[in-house]
């Protein structure tokens, strides 16, 4: 862990002092949150010194700047912890939310934020760029191992955002997905599926289902659509 974090020994009573730290302990200094953090497992058992590391590393609430290498590196390096993402503007409203829910979480979550000024690559990348003008700030969980994420539907308070990261890991929220709205009248022969539809009706259909992935301005795709059209009716019989 050389490459994330200095590790230091010292005997010197004075340098102690000057660091605020005690004989005989771990002590992780940081120049965010909180200033020193005591490791309190046992001083033999490597993971756990690990696991405290990692825990304690990240800044709660870290900005992730455009260009900044070392902020992308925080958030991507571990597909096995959530990212909880805040998009806001430049006044970083929700960003006391996001950091009074991150303490009880960052054990096992990254707690980070975009500003819309600095980094609208980072919002378009997570389809935020259309709450730019009117619905900031938004809140978006990232699940990398899943590959999906989750958008957070209140508005940002600390009440609300706690409550999204419990459903979240209760797995009682639903995944966010860019989707077309549903047909209002859907009962064609041929069905048409969007995103928000595509796992009712398609993985969790009790029929073979038969899909056809549509483009508009694909010519193969026009070709096909009457064919198509003519065996949905065939086997609608």
């Amino acid at each position: 862990m050389r490459d994330v974090v200095v590790w230091a020994h010292t005997s010197n009573k004075q340098a102690m002092s000057a660091f605020g730290v005690k004989s005989g302990t771990i002590t992780m200094l940081k120049k965010f949150d909180e200033k020193t953090v005591v490791y309190s497992g046992s001083h033999s058992d490597a993971k756990k010194i690990k696991d405290f590391v990692n825990e304690h590393r990240v800044e709660i609430g870290l900005f992730v700047k455009k260009g900044d290498q070392n902020a992308l590196k925080v958030v991507f390096e571990d597909e096995n912890k959530p990212n909880v993402f805040l998009f806001t503007k430049d006044d970083k409203a929700g960003l006391d939310a996001l950091k009074a829910v991150g303490k009880s979480h960052r054990k096992d979550m990254v707690f980070a934020y975009f500003v819309s000024s600095d980094f609208a690559e980072a919002f378009s990348h997570f389809s935020m760029e259309k709450f730019v003008d009117s619905s900031l700030p938004k809140v978006l969980i990232e699940d990398r191992k899943e590959g999906l994420r989750y958008l957070m539907q209140e508005s940002v308070s600390q009440s609300s955002l706690q409550k999204f990261v419990q459903g979240f890991k209760a797995k009682t929220i639903e995944p966010y997905l860019k989707s077309e709205e549903a047909p209002a009248d859907n009962s064609g022969p041929v069905k048409v599926i969007v995103g928000n539809t595509y796992e009712a009706e398609v993985l969790k259909s009790n029929k073979w289902v038969f899909l056809e992935a549509y483009a508009p301005w694909c010519g193969h795709c026009k070709r096909l659509e009457p064919i198509w059209m003519e065996l949905g009716k065939a086997f609608n019989k």
